[in-house]
């Protein structure tokens, strides 16, 4: 029988040790499986160049999870957004549990 997996990540801001000004963002995924019953931190704990908006749920098709994403500027940018800077997808493969590459899109 086929194992459903729910994936949630967490996106979390917090000051660097060594500098309590300045804050970063990280990003946490877990994946739950209803065959084991249990959540599992995935390993891949990573600090976002990007950013998905609250509106904008993901799409599951064929093993991975797609998110509208844009590139996310520093606090202190204050320009227009560049032509040459496109959004993209951002993918999930649920069976390695690993996030995809950046996916231009269409």
């Amino acid at each position: 029988k086929e194992d459903k997996k729910v994936l949630r990540f967490v996106r979390v801001r917090q000051t660097i040790s060594y500098n309590p000004l300045v804050n970063q963002d990280i990003c946490e995924f877990e994946m739950y499986s209803l065959k084991s019953n249990s959540w599992k931190m995935i390993d891949d704990v990573i600090t976002p160049d990007w950013k998905i908006s609250l509106n904008h749920s993901g799409v599951s098709l064929k093993g991975n999870i797609y998110w509208y994403a844009q590139e996310e500027f520093p606090l202190y940018y204050s320009g227009p957004i560049p032509e040459d800077h496109p959004d993209f997808l951002l993918s999930f493969d649920i069976k390695r549990e690993r996030l995809g590459p950046r996916l231009p899109l269409p």
